[in-house]
């Protein structure tokens, strides 16, 4: 249908996380401390809640294409207000 095929993949996110704050944030985009740091309180607390949605160690989740827990952040958001 529509020539595509859904194709699982799972990435772990420990390392996807740390290229990001490693390679994108500091390198790439030249973010300054304030700003690192309020990226890594925000992922820490939708990392925790995924956690604690999947039932699994923060360092045991992966990023699962096309059903991620991350897909659907209206819990996350919900529990921020």
């Amino acid at each position: 249908m529509g020539g595509y095929a859904l194709i699982s993949v799972h990435l772990s996110l420990a390392p996807l996380l740390d290229s990001f704050f490693r390679n994108r944030l500091t390198k790439q985009r030249n973010a300054s401390p304030s700003i690192i740091a309020s990226y890594r309180d925000a992922m820490r607390m939708s990392v925790l809640f995924a956690a604690q949605r999947t039932g699994r160690k923060p360092y045991a989740l992966a990023i699962e294409a096309p059903s991620a827990p991350f897909r659907k952040s209206t819990g996350f958001v919900a529990t921020m207000t």
